[in-house]
């Protein structure tokens, strides 16, 4: 599905995976890390997600933290977005996080819709 940005040009959005908004926000529910591959990773990424929420452009993504990339040690780590239709292999772990006490429900990028969020 396309579609259009601010600029006008036009921006793929994949596909929805309820399968994976259910454990993103079953993790959020109860302070969960998961781990996943994101787009053509090899290996996996560790993050505490802190919302699912749809961007102003139509695509349903996760807010966190991450925690671990296995793919590149020299990788950002920290605050991070990710489009839940291109996350794959999405499980949850044993391993509990504390949210991020900067998380703010009206932050810009939550204003079309916030689906699940931790409570701080």
């Amino acid at each position: 599905m396309f579609m259009t940005s601010k600029d006008g040009e036009p921006v793929e959005i994949a596909s929805r995976n309820s399968e994976n908004e259910k454990i993103l926000c079953d993790a959020i529910r109860n302070r969960r890390l998961v781990s996943f591959r994101y787009k053509n990773d090899l290996r996996y990424r560790e993050f505490a997600p802190i919302a699912v929420y749809r961007s102003p452009i139509g695509k349903v993504c996760a807010s966190g933290e991450v925690i671990k990339n296995y793919n590149n040690s020299l990788a950002r780590l920290g605050p991070h977005n990710f489009e839940i239709g291109l996350m794959y292999g999405l499980t949850l772990t044993l391993d509990i996080f504390v949210p991020d006490t900067r998380f703010r429900r009206s932050d810009a990028k939550y204003r079309s819709g916030i689906i699940c969020s931790v409570c701080i």
